[in-house]
């Protein structure tokens, strides 16, 4: 009988080793987890700040908006998703408050021209943007720059065509500025 407890106390010993060794493994996998999500974010928060510091390089002395692509051009292949960064500028010297700004992005084209070239009409093209046309609004203190980003997703299928949009932005519920851009889908 002595035999046998012998065997029934290596055996819990051996259990409370794996169970050590595997809550060990269990920890330092986190660890190593949380480590590396904290290096991806501090990289996406860098590219991120590169690109509104770039954006900001785009403004002239009197623009307003700016749309940061190379010849104002994006070229998005079909079944792909692409995102469209600009800038907006609060050029206004109001003592008072400061202005609500909005914008929205809406085809260049009409209906017509639109399902010509492209085969699609003008609500068809503007649901490729993503979340959508229009966004919340943001104050703007002046000289103050507002970064933002537009997503366009493409269906695949789409016609090869190239799209013209356009960027409006309003200050106050008022007309504030226009940017055009064009969209080639590949």
């Amino acid at each position: 009988m002595v035999m046998k407890k012998r065997a029934a106390m290596e055996l819990t010993t051996s259990s409370l080793v794996v169970i050590v060794l595997a809550m060990s493994m269990l920890i330092l996998g986190l660890i190593l987890m949380k480590t590396i999500f904290d290096s991806a974010k501090y990289n996406v928060d860098e590219i991120n700040n590169k690109v509104k510091d770039q954006i900001g390089q785009l403004f002239v002395e009197d623009q307003e908006v700016v749309v940061y692509l190379s010849g104002k051009t994006a070229k998005i292949k079909q079944g792909k998703e692409f995102g469209i960064a600009f800038g907006v500028k609060n050029l206004k010297q109001s003592s008072q408050q400061q202005p609500i700004f909005s914008y929205e992005i809406v085809t260049a084209s009409n209906d017509g021209e639109l399902m010509e070239h492209c085969g699609v009409t003008k609500e068809e093209a503007e649901s490729w943007i993503w979340p959508g046309q229009t966004n919340p609004s943001f104050e703007l203190a002046p000289g103050e720059i507002y970064c933002g980003l537009a997503k366009f997703n493409i269906p695949k299928g789409s016609a090869i065509c190239t799209i013209r949009y356009n960027l409006i932005v309003k200050a106050d519920n008022q007309a504030y500025s226009t940017e055009l851009f064009d969209v080639e889908i590949k």
